[in-house]
């Protein structure tokens, strides 16, 4: 393969069977394959093939060849398991909205050079909506913003693992920029675990004017000066997150909610951190409720149905970050924590949404995968106490916006972890036959088509829904 599959690709579409899929684009783009781990330059931007000097497509390379385009790409991985592309040239820069699919955390890494006194640059610059899921991010460094990600524009980061980067500010990610719209912005599923940041920020910075959603994500072992874990000036809504075990010399061990920041929590776990000189919240907060904060001191805004101590008596009895499980470490719930069964079951019913902001979630699934509510209720934080792997498959059947001009056009669909694909054909009236999906997984459906068409199929898809 050059790295690019299909000249007639028309639209892509990521699925996330249970929880809706986020997609990127409205124009025509290419499925573009990785197939080095090298780090090198595409010989040819914009001649429509990934391929540097000696005929590789490297991440680099694929990146290159997409920005050149106006089309919305994407690309996915077909290197041995697991693989590591040690970055040596640079930072890899977004500057045409892109999917990057990897095949999970713990089969692909990507990080910069680990020789001591390498040249110092972040991972991913991400200036163009970007979905980007299911890979280690590792060793970046930047004296500015993002040692991990920096990202200006709207992003969904989803099945991450973001772990020893640096930065003066948000050394895992920083959101900084021209401001992001709250309702496409995510982090799900993810791990931010050893980043530091020599001012604030340790885990996520969220610059003012921006816009987060945090969800199912755990923030551990991060370090700063102000907001180990978090730092925000922006706006965060948060749910069922563990944010544990961070460290802050001047401010804030786990969350900083500056003046004129704002952060909608609920179902979340705030500590323990001990051993600290400084509180382990800042700030004003808007609850949702349904918290668990084992010290309070040095903030407000908690509701009744919160859990809180002040001044961390409160043990919400954590085991230390392990494999439990998943392509990512999580921290378990010990048998007899005060967070199981006590979340809110709004993150994962819907309904009138959460809180009075009326927030949804549509948290179907913990840090690991595994189901929510596994009890008669679901958890606080990012981990569901004695859930486990799903086995569910489901069946969409895909139609798009205008099914008579998709008539006859190859559907196909790949599993971006196993590099399975199935493909189908677009019946007039019709669609396609249910296309058999395992639940929780992720899939890229590519149309190929001879038409020229403009309009935009990409969707959530929810369980049970059909296109």
């Amino acid at each position: 393969m050059n790295g690019n599959t299909g000249v007639l690709v028309a639209l892509f579409v990521l699925l996330t069977i249970g929880f809706g899929g986020t997609v990127f684009g409205q124009n025509k783009g290419t499925v573009i394959t990785v197939n080095d781990i090298g780090d090198s330059h595409d010989a040819a931007p914009g001649d429509g093939l990934c391929r540097d000097a000696i005929g590789k497509c490297t991440l680099r390379a694929a990146l290159e060849e997409a920005n050149a385009t106006t089309a919305t790409d994407a690309i996915i991985f077909d290197v041995p398991v697991p693989a590591v592309i040690t970055l040596t040239i640079g930072e890899l820069l977004v500057t045409n909205q892109i999917g990057i699919f990897g095949r999970g955390a713990r089969r692909l890494s990507i990080m910069r050079d680990t020789t001591p006194n390498f040249p110092s640059f972040r991972i991913f610059n991400l200036a163009a909506p970007t979905f980007l899921r299911g890979m280690t991010i590792a060793n970046g460094h930047s004296f500015t913003n993002g040692g991990g990600i920096l990202a200006s524009k709207r992003v969904d980061l989803k099945d991450l693992a973001i772990s020893g980067n640096r930065a003066e500010f948000g050394a895992g990610i920083a959101f900084q920029g021209d401001g992001i719209s709250m309702t496409t912005t995510i982090v799900e599923r993810c791990l931010l675990n050893g980043n530091t940041a020599t001012g604030q920020g340790g885990g996520i910075f969220v610059g003012s004017g921006m816009g987060v959603t945090i969800m199912s994500a755990a923030v551990t072992n991060n370090s700063a000066q102000i907001g180990g874990g978090l730092a925000n000036l922006g706006t965060i809504a948060m749910a069922n997150n563990t944010i544990s075990g961070n460290h802050a010399t001047a401010g804030a061990s786990g969350i900083k909610n500056h003046t004129g920041g704002t952060v909608y929590p609920i179902n979340t776990i705030f500590g323990r951190d001990t051993g600290q000189s400084v509180p382990l919240v800042e700030g004003e907060f808007d609850s949702m409720g349904d918290n668990l904060v084992t010290n309070t001191s040095g903030s407000g805004g908690w509701t009744s149905s919160d859990i809180t101590s002040p001044n961390n008596s409160l043990d919400p009895m954590l085991a230390p970050l392990a494999n439990n499980g998943g392509q990512l470490d999580s921290i378990a719930l010990m048998p007899g924590s005060p967070a199981i069964e006590a979340g809110h079951p709004c993150v994962t019913t819907g309904g009138s949404g959460c809180g009075s902001m009326g927030y949804y979630f549509d948290l179907y699934y913990d840090q690991r995968g595994a189901k929510r509510g596994a009890g008669l209720n679901v958890d606080i934080g990012s981990y569901e106490f004695g859930s486990g792997p799903n086995t569910a498959v489901a069946s969409p059947r895909f139609y798009g916006q205008s099914p008579a001009s998709l008539a006859y056009s190859r559907v196909i669909v790949t599993d971006v972890e196993t590099l399975e694909e199935r493909s189908f054909f677009v019946v007039p009236g019709l669609g396609t036959a249910p296309i058999p999906m395992d639940e929780g997984s992720h899939y890229l459906i590519d149309v190929r088509t001879k038409r020229n068409i403009g309009y935009s199929i990409f969707r959530s898809l929810n369980w049970n829904h059909t296109y």
